[in-house]
């Protein structure tokens, strides 16, 4: 709920830190927080930095193809006009 009130108010940078501080208590998040974080990095204002940290803590506890497809289409957006920005996110989490 603390996520999903936060992006709400476009404050994704602290959804991130929630799920970062769920993480650290061995809390494992499910499709809907993530989907949650990338609905709210998408609305105006949405961070690019916020945007890698999410990407890596995604790939720090395993994701599926359908996550990934919503990943891409909001966050992305254009996939044809964002090709540099995607293959420098995940290289930067590349493990």
């Amino acid at each position: 709920m603390l996520i999903k009130g936060f992006c709400k108010v476009g404050n994704a940078k602290e959804g991130i830190r929630i799920l970062e501080e769920m993480l650290e208590n061995g809390c494992l998040p499910n499709k809907s927080t993530y989907l949650l974080l990338i609905d709210g990095l998408s609305l105006p204002g949405g961070m690019k930095q916020e945007t890698s940290k999410l990407v890596s803590l995604v790939m720090s506890t395993g994701v599926d193809a359908d996550l990934w497809n919503h990943f891409v289409k909001p966050v992305v957006g254009n996939v044809d006009g964002c090709a540099a920005e995607l293959n420098k996110i995940l290289l930067e989490n590349a493990v």
